[in-house]
């Protein structure tokens, strides 16, 4: 359920909506596992009936790196103002 998207709303799974229509998709998510048939034959009705665009594709396993990529990046510049201003105070002793 969570890799069936919700036709309604925006971005989420049948698992995570509240909408009627992702309630009645789980109905039928539910009675299909009943029936004995794998995901990928579940996807596949899905797949059929409303096109590809309905499978989330989880193949996104590296989504953390939009969180890193800014922190680390920020630490980066932090870091180089701390050097930068270190270098800064040593050079004005020196002169001294």
């Amino acid at each position: 359920m969570q890799n069936i998207r919700c036709p309604v709303c925006s971005g989420q799974s049948i698992y995570d909506s509240n909408n009627e229509v992702s309630f009645k998709m789980r109905n039928i998510v539910t009675q299909m596992f009943a029936q004995h048939k794998s995901s990928s034959e579940i996807e596949a009705v899905f797949r059929e009936k409303f096109g590809d665009d309905i499978i989330i594709d989880r193949v996104d396993k590296y989504h953390y790196s939009l969180y890193l990529v800014p922190i680390i990046t920020s630490l980066l510049i932090a870091l180089g103002w701390i050097v930068t201003r270190i270098y800064r105070k040593n050079s004005r002793n020196n002169r001294k």
